[in-house]
């Protein structure tokens, strides 16, 4: 495969974030496509509907523009992330090391980016604890 096919493909590759969706959003939107799609009420009558390859028609239509309907619908109101931007293994524990590197590497830029000393010394050692934990959680790779 090209490396342009596999960036296409990758890019497809999307997760819908429900739990950040305008849920109100999404319903009234699938409300007003789901509302426009035509019910085929023909099907229901057997006895004068005998034509099975138009009765197959009719359905797989009928489907299609459901599932249609409630893409778009996700589509505008849920957000959606690349399908492996979360890791598996992040826990409590990676998010409070990382706030604490930031923040010890924020007080370090505040006092001037010193070489030496206990603000240094405290962004290296918060970061290699950080680096160290993810490291672990990872697999040791």
């Amino acid at each position: 495969m090209h490396q342009s096919s596999l960036g296409s493909q990758y890019k497809a590759m999307l997760s819908l974030r429900w739990d950040k969706a305008d849920l109100a959003a999404y319903y009234d939107s699938s409300y007003q496509l789901l509302s426009a799609i035509a019910i085929p009420w023909c099907l229901l009558d057997t006895e004068r509907f005998t034509d099975g390859v138009l009765a197959e028609y009719l359905i797989d239509s009928f489907y299609r523009n459901i599932a249609n309907a409630l893409s778009e619908s996700a589509r505008v109101t849920v957000p959606s992330c690349k399908q492996n931007y979360f890791k598996f293994w992040w826990d409590e524990q990676c998010q409070l090391l990382k706030k604490q590197s930031i923040s010890t590497h924020r007080d370090w830029l505040t006092a001037g980016k010193p070489r030496e000393g206990p603000m240094a010394s405290a962004m290296r050692s918060a970061k290699a604890v950080y680096n160290l934990y993810l490291k672990h959680k990872n697999g040791g790779a």
